[in-house]
């Protein structure tokens, strides 16, 4: 991850920014999104011609999508006659702060997770179905669930040390807010 400071300016060449619109907005907002960047202050007309192949309802429901994303925004004109026409701009800015927050809840739950790895002691079998607390491992005469075979203490060094990692990935992002 490339560390994003005050400065950042989210864009389409970001990974995580892509990540973003593509669990929020489907591989055709990401598309979509890709078009707006490359057609500034285009009219909902002319993004139908560009993409007539598919269903008029199918392309505004992405660029619907999109704005609920925050990632793109209209502009309604309504001329002298009453006809509406929906002008559209791919907007990212909002994007950096909702990452930002997303970003912030990750690492307050990993280092709640760090702590709460550091004071339990967990049990697993030899083929680490499950790691179970050592509370639920006596309750279960400390059997694994799945295979019926002993469980014995983990030692949770490599879990910790991966989520230490993702801590420290994420901290530059989480300050620089």
């Amino acid at each position: 991850m490339n560390v994003r400071g005050a400065d950042w300016k989210p864009s389409l060449d970001d990974p995580e920014v892509r990540g973003y619109i593509i669990e929020e907005a489907g591989e055709d907002g990401l598309e979509l999104a890709r078009y707006l960047r490359d057609h500034t202050h285009v009219s909902c007309v002319e993004v139908l011609d560009a993409y007539k192949d598919r269903k008029a309802s199918a392309v505004r429901k992405a660029l619907y999508r999109l704005m609920e994303a925050h990632a793109a925004e209209y502009e309604k004109d309504t001329d002298s006659k009453g006809w509406e026409t929906f002008y559209w701009d791919l907007d990212l800015e909002e994007i950096k702060h909702i990452l930002r927050r997303r970003w912030a809840d990750e690492l307050l739950h990993i280092q709640k997770q760090l702590v709460f790895e550091k004071d339990h002691q967990f049990y697993g079998c030899a083929d680490s179905h499950r790691r179970i607390l050592f509370e639920d491992a006596m309750d279960i005469q400390f059997k694994c669930p799945v295979c019926h075979r002993a469980m014995e203490p983990m030692d949770g060094a490599e879990v910790r040390k991966a989520l230490m990692a993702r801590a420290k990935e994420l901290e530059p992002h989480v300050s620089a807010a």
